[in-house]
């Protein structure tokens, strides 16, 4: 309040005798607060910071008068805030330098910094929504750094349901260039599998999935041509496969972070994207543990936290799954393998004698065997109050194993008897250290090795045989793998890596982050199948990676990141760079908050990845990726993005959202097909020779393409309510050297046009119902992969118009269209939590294509379809205590 109120108060609460000049107190403002003191000290108080000091007269009158004039002496004062009772650090608490009139925010580490502080004793009070507010006082020394530590005791606050619209952050503009996706969202079921990080990735605007293996394409990317980490560490083999296999345990991850086009020079260098997760170490709504089971799994999760003081505050989580399917085989999933092995009559051609497709289809009858499991395991414990060690393993399994009899129609003494089998394997170990430096400096260095592995093989044997004839089919046993002509595909690679990160406040307004990253690499990849023969490259290398960013904010609202990564390459002799720039401006108005994004970037990959279609017949894996470091005969691939952005919220339950991206690859690898496929293929190709080679140019090859897009999403939230819509465009060319005549074609991925919409409503008694509909038009590229990978390219194939597989833009597959109906409750019973969803997918039971098999018949060719699970039940349950 006003100086001259606060000594009137003064003198009617205490009586004292206090004399001063109206002129003297004119115009100062002054800040107090005190209790059970002595009326002298309660006068110190007020006039504290007001350059105005008293002397008493020997009658006991108080003259105030002005101070003697000293240079101002400044500390430091810096501190920490954690939760009083799990020790955690609290970020965006308000600190409040009372007597100064001074606020400041904590930062991710719950650090807060006041450089210039006068000497002397200071009021600092502390606020966090859901905690109790703290009052402390700390004396600051004469140009010293003096640190605090503050404890708020969490008080939650009861309060009606509140629906939380997105990540809103103080600025909306934080929001762009990204998409996350919380715990909550992860562990829903997006399919009658289980629940699947990717499927729920791939709800984003500008993000697709692919329908059989759920790859992720981001922004008209190739999918698999992002980078997956896993705090802060690559996951090169993250297996999805339809709802029968999935990456991680969802029980084990706080979120999954989607980083789109124009993404900054801190995540690193990829060409598409980043999709970066992070293990999960405090869920408020589990005091211990949590079990939850699906139509294909079992999950378990428990956590614990120790230490309620800085110095040995810490929290441990564990996450493990594993596959039912021994025990339980869902009708849905098992509908889904038969649909994927229906025979190809021209692919099995080439594995018969004489190569002769022959008229008719097939039926066919298979059998097989899943497995998975993963464990995750986390841990955090504080060293100091500004020091904090973190650590975490990853590891995962996946085999997936069918057999196959197919009867020939009109041919019922030709049995072919084929087998798959595919297995993926991941492990990691990282360890990370943060330490607040200082109260501008921040220090994160981290250490970890990765490893993935994948194999497939593939086999099928020709047998003339009387098979028994059953009502639902032919029932055969198929002999074993080995037994028959098979083709093998195998890559591993393993990855060392650290990094060592700094950041730096240099202003309020301007923040500076850098970073040196070694890493190094082992890898191989083999090859054998009729087509390809046999290959086999090893390569050892290592790459030396940095950024430098620097970002500014000014009050207009305006905001810009300057950076660029740098990568030496040893095998090249060559260093990269990679410059990128963003710029966002926040305004808010009467009609509401509006924010702009543009971003622009260079962006290389520098560990390839490419796939190879599987050659099999009845193969439930349609392609098989693989990871390879690049050695000196391929230069890095190449991309350019711009990204603009637009969001407007009118009122708080309402957002508009609209995302552009133009990307130009002028240079990406892909296999060399043209130059690898053999005009005549083998006739066993375990007879191939195995040829080793020296350099990966032997069978990568530079490709370019291009694509740009758009979507608009118009999304209301409101208490009882919550629905929205996305419409999203895409335009994807790519140009294969040697192939489709040199021409432009349309990417395999590509989706011209996806529309998404759902609805959800709260009906009471904690259970909530939704609805969603997904459709996509427009997607080319209809026959099997193979089709175009290997048989347009031996002299053998038949290339008619309607089999025209020189131009893959001309077969496209039809409409794909599915409405989902759930219904998911929360209920607390005792000291349990009990989750139930429930659903009924694909409600129409429209039979959607993926892809078509083609064989002759009288009049030319003729078509089948492989469709994806028609209408189907899926079904949750979920206990936390």
């Amino acid at each position: 309040m006003p100086l001259d109120a606060a000594l009137q108060q003064l003198i009617d609460r205490t009586g004292i005798s206090l004399a001063y000049s109206n002129t003297l107190v004119r115009d100062r403002r002054v800040y107090c607060q005190a209790q059970d003191v002595t009326s002298e000290v309660l006068l110190r108080c007020v006039l504290s910071g007001t350059s105005i000091d008293y002397v008493q007269t020997s009658g006991g009158t108080y003259v105030l008068v002005p101070a003697l004039r000293a240079p101002k002496v400044y500390g430091t004062l810096v501190g920490t805030v954690v939760d009083a009772v799990t020790g955690e650090p609290l970020p965006d608490a308000h600190v409040l330098l009372a007597d100064a009139g001074a606020g400041a925010t904590t930062n991710p580490a719950g650090r807060f910094a006041f450089p210039e502080v006068l000497t002397g004793q200071h009021r600092v009070i502390v606020s966090y929504v859901g905690y109790q507010s703290v009052v402390d006082s700390v004396r600051v020394r004469k140009r010293g750094v003096q640190s605090l530590r503050v404890a708020l005791p969490p008080q939650p606050i009861r309060t009606p349901p509140l629906i939380v619209d997105g990540l809103q952050r103080r600025r909306p503009s934080t929001r762009f260039g990204r998409g996350q996706q919380s715990a909550e969202a992860l562990a829903r079921l997006r399919s009658s599998g289980t629940p699947d990080v990717l499927r729920t990735v791939g709800q984003q605007a500008g993000v697709a999935t692919a329908r059989v293996n759920v790859d992720v394409s981001i922004q008209g990317e190739r999918p698999g041509s992002y980078l997956t980490l896993l705090d802060g560490v690559p996951v090169r083999q993250p297996v999805v496969l339809g709802g029968l296999l999935s990456a991680f345990s969802p029980l084990s991850l706080e979120r999954v972070t989607t980083h789109k086009a124009g993404f900054p020079a801190r995540y690193g260098s990829h060409s598409a994207g980043v999709l970066a997760a992070t293990h999960d170490l405090n869920r408020p709504d589990l005091s211990h543990a949590s079990v939850s089971i699906d139509p294909v799994s079992a999950n378990m999760r428990a956590e614990a936290r120790w230490g309620p003081t800085a110095r040995r505050a810490g929290a441990a989580a564990v996450a493990a799954r594993t596959s039912v399917w021994p025990v339980y085989e869902a009708p849905a999933l098992q509908q889904r393998l038969e649909s994927w092995t229906a025979p190809d009559p021209l692919l099995a051609a080439q594995w018969m004698p004489g190569g002769s497709a022959g008229e008719g289809s097939f039926t066919h009858q298979e059998t097989s065997a899943l497995s998975f499991w993963d464990v995750h395991g986390a841990v955090r414990q504080a060293l100091t109050p500004f020091q904090t060690l973190e650590a975490s393993v990853y590891a995962g399994v996946n085999a997936l194993e069918t057999h196959t009899a197919a009867l020939r129609t009109g041919a019922p003494d030709r049995v072919l008897a084929g087998a798959g089998r595919t297995d993926w394997s991941n492990r990691l170990v990282q360890m990370r250290h943060l330490w607040a430096v200082n109260a501008r400096t921040t220090l994160a260095t981290q250490a970890y090795i990765s490893e993935g592995h994948s194999q497939m093989q593939v086999g099928m044997l020709d047998v003339t045989m009387q098979p028994t004839i059953l009502e639902d089919g032919v029932r055969v046993v198929s002999p074993p793998l080995e037994a028959m002509d098979h083709a093998t595909q195998r890559n591993g690679l393993r990855t060392w890596g650290g990094s060592a990160t700094v950041d730096v406040s240099l202003t309020p307004h301007y923040q500076l982050t850098a970073a040196l990253e070694p890493k190094a690499y082992s890898a191989s990849v083999r090859l054998r199948n009729r087509f390809l023969g046999a290959l086999a490259y090893d390569v050892n290398t290592w790459h030396m990676a940095s950024f430098a960013e620097v970002k500014a904010s000014w009050p207009t609202g305006i905001s810009a990141t300057m950076g660029s990564r740098f990568t030496y390459l040893p095998a090249r002799q060559t260093v990269y760079a990679e410059p990128r720039a963003l710029v966002r401006y926040d305004a808010s108005a009467a009609w509401g908050t509006i924010a702009l994004r543009g971003a622009a970037g260079l962006y290389r990959m520098f560990v390839m990845q490419s796939e190879v279609s599987n050659t099999g017949p009845m193969a439930a894996v349609p392609t098989m990726q693989f990871w390879l470091p690049l050695d000196a005969s391929l230069a890095p691939p190449r991309a350019y993005h711009t990204a603009f952005d637009v969001l407007w919220e009118p009122t708080s339950h309402w957002t508009l959202r609209l995302e552009t991206y133009a990307k130009w690859q002028s240079r990406s690898l892909t296999i060399d097909y043209p130059a690898l496929v053999r005009a005549t293929p083998f006739a066993d190709a375990r007879a191939a020779p195995l040829q080793s080679v020296g350099q990966a140019s032997a069978f990568m090859t530079a490709a370019r393409g291009r694509s740009f897009g758009a979507s608009v999403t118009v999304e209301r939230a409101q208490e009882a309510f919550a629905g929205g819509m996305t419409l999203a465009l895409q335009r994807v060319r790519q140009r294969y050297p040697g192939r489709f005549g040199g021409r432009w074609v349309p990417a395999p991925w590509e989706k011209p046009v996806q529309l998404d919409a759902y609805v959800s409503r709260s009906v009471g008694w904690g259970v909530r119902a939704g609805a969603r509909w997904r459709g996509s038009w427009g997607q080319t590229w209809a026959l099997r992969q193979s089709y175009y990978d290997y048989l347009a390219l031996t002299e053998t194939s038949v290339l008619p118009e309607p089999l025209n597989l020189r131009a893959p833009g001309r077969q496209q597959l039809a409409p794909y269209r599915r409405l989902d109906l759930t219904v998911r409750g929360t209920w607390r019973l005792g000291t349990t939590n009990v989750y139930v969803e429930a659903g009924v997918l694909n409600v129409l039971n429209r039979e959607n294509p993926f892809d078509w098999s083609a064989y002759p018949a009288a009049s030319g060719y003729a078509f089948q379809k492989r469709v994806l699970p028609g209408r189907r039940l899926s079904a949750l349950v979920r206990l936390q205590y």
